[in-house]
């Protein structure tokens, strides 16, 4: 079978690979090893060929105006900058369509392009499968009501590149894979339907269930890894690091990962100053995912204290996979991956006394800690395993190739 990738980035190598990327790239060496033909339609930004692996075009135009405006409130420079790099993902994906002919395209992730690839692949009539690991199809796809058409021609021109044709068969008719509960209802709430939403939760690597059962290590470290930006909490994590200090019990916060803005990593330095923690806080860089097991091994606990709607939680798992409980925050699909009391704590998000208080639990309950280990071992091995995600996806496009859907 012949099938088109449509994502933002697939990086290859040593380029760091979160979430949504990673998850991508899994699914597509699992698409190739399986015998599929495989095209991957990306930004300019990544390499153009894997060797034995898929082929990738790196044609794509990304970096829309700020990501917290709305169209409508972009200036006119803004909205033709635009204009032009959405021509351009249009004309691209439809030269690809036609070059490869693919019997099916898969929307992995367009955060920050255009919606004109998705456009593009919606007129020629290709079947879609779109995979939501998180809310970006959901604001390229936006409402599309009625109340388009009286916002004037250019606006109207503005729309039509940033969403698909309304023409045909409606774009909500095709299957959608969400990574958890939460992305599915909020695909739902915006009409798309029911009988095409299946929810697949992410997959971790066999690496990390490989270690057999765990014995606590020596030392509070607690792990906090992803990207490193505002929305993952790593300021909250800080505070509680702070608190817990303040209440005799030392503990030593490992950060994984890249920051995207050295002004958070500098408030994070100076908060942890004011919290006479800064030796308490570790700046580790990024990991690769090949490293990420034993990394997992080495802490007591493992902390996602997001303060966004986070979609799923692949540290959770990972984690839970590896032995090491979580403390996480309640908030998105975060708790879809945690098994409270069980497998892990769940904490209100931006509450950094709770996080606290949950992470003294499980460095001075040793039993407890045992128990968490244990169980989160069998909950991550019957919900999270790589395979049967890539699986899923794989049996869902073949589905829709063959108008099974």
């Amino acid at each position: 079978m012949r099938i088109l990738v449509l994502s933002k980035s697939f990086p290859t190598g040593d380029r760091p690979a979160y979430g949504a990327d990673l998850m991508c790239r899994r699914v597509v060496e699992h698409l190739v090893s399986s015998g599929h033909e495989v095209v991957v339609l990306t930004s300019r930004s990544m390499t153009p060929v894997t060797e034995d692996g898929p082929v990738v075009w790196p044609h794509l135009v990304k970096n829309r105006p700020d990501p917290s405006l709305q169209p409508d409130q972009w200036s006119w420079r803004d909205k033709l900058q635009f204009l032009g790099k959405a021509r351009h993902n249009y004309v691209v994906t439809r030269h690809a369509l036609s070059k490869f002919r693919p019997e099916v395209v898969y929307v992995s992730d367009l955060e920050l392009l255009t919606g004109s690839p998705l456009g593009a692949a919606h007129e020629a009539g290709v079947p879609l499968v779109f995979h939501a690991h998180d809310l970006t199809l959901l604001h390229t796809v936006g409402e599309q009501s009625d109340a388009h058409a009286a916002r004037g021609a250019k606006q109207a021109l503005l729309d039509w590149f940033l969403r698909p044709a309304r023409g045909g068969r409606s774009v909500r008719s095709w299957p959608l894979l969400a990574v958890s509960e939460f992305i599915a209802e909020q695909y739902l709430g915006i009409g798309w339907e029911r009988d095409q939403v299946r929810v697949v939760y992410n997959g971790v690597e066999e690496p990390h269930f490989a270690g057999g059962p765990r014995t606590r290590p020596e030392g509070n470290s607690i792990l906090l890894a992803g990207r490193c930006v505002l929305d993952k909490g790593l300021h909250v994590a800080v505070e509680a690091v702070g608190r817990l200090a303040e209440r005799g019990v030392e503990v030593e916060l490992h950060l994984v990962g890249e920051f995207q803005r050295d002004t958070y990593r500098a408030r994070l330095e100076e908060l942890a100053v004011q919290w006479g923690v800064a030796g308490s806080i570790v700046y580790r860089g990024y990991l690769s995912p090949e490293e990420m097991p034993g990394e997992y091994r080495r802490h007591a606990c493992a902390t996602m204290p997001s303060v966004w709607e986070e979609p799923f939680g692949l540290i959770s798992a990972e984690a839970q996979a590896n032995g090491t409980p979580v403390v996480v925050s309640r908030t998105g699909g975060l708790p879809e991956t945690v098994d409270e009391e069980t497998t892990g704590l769940m904490v209100p998000p931006g509450d950094a006394l709770a996080l606290a208080e949950a992470i003294e639990q499980l460095v001075t309950d040793s039993d407890k800690w045992q128990r968490m280990s244990a169980a989160g071992q069998q909950f991550a091995c019957s919900r999270f395993v790589m395979r049967r995600m890539v699986s899923a996806v794989e049996k869902c496009l073949l589905e829709t190739a063959r108008g099974e859907e």
